[in-house]
């Protein structure tokens, strides 16, 4: 038997075995193999694709990711997908605690309107069980904002002065 582990189609150059062997693969592999016989015959080339599955935890987005500051609202999105094709379980909390599988979910993905400075933590667990890291964003709504209309009369000297107390 000659083989090749890397998909190449295998020659009597290739790697051989006489008779049968076993293979462990940790890794997607393609075994490309042939027989040949003592007088040079050859067999067809038989492949055979051992992949390698792992189960990886969710990926977990954030849109926008915090920090963020705001003026009156901001929308924030929280997604997960998971290689299951399972849509994860997304735990949540506004507080800024720790979430828990005994907080609030969502599964996917959740939508949120923050029109107070909030910290959101979150992470996402697939059906296997597998989790993400906590994620935290702070979303600050920014109190200290001032916008002042103000049009100089033609007669006025430059320049204008505008002084403010306890905003």
């Amino acid at each position: 038997l000659y083989y090749t582990l890397d998909g190449t189609t295998p020659t009597t150059s290739s790697s051989a075995v006489s008779g049968s062997t076993a293979f462990t693969f940790t890794a997607t592999t393609t075994l490309k193999v042939m027989a040949v016989d003592g007088t040079g015959l050859a067999s067809s080339v038989q492949t055979h694709v051992y992949t390698r599955y792992v189960n990886a935890p969710p990926v977990l987005l954030v849109s926008p990711a915090g920090p963020q500051t705001f003026a009156s609202t901001i929308a924030v999105t929280a997604s997960a997908t998971d290689d299951s094709g399972v849509a994860p379980v997304l735990y949540y909390t506004l507080d800024g605690s720790t979430p828990t599988v005994s907080s609030a979910s969502a599964s996917g993905a959740i939508s949120f309107s923050f029109a107070v400075t909030t910290t959101l933590r979150v992470l996402a667990v697939d059906s296997a069980g597998l989790a993400t890291a906590v994620q935290s964003h702070v979303y600050t709504k920014n109190t200290s904002q001032i916008v002042i209309f103000f049009k100089k009369p033609a007669s006025w000297a430059t320049p204008v002065k505008i002084h403010y107390w306890n905003a």
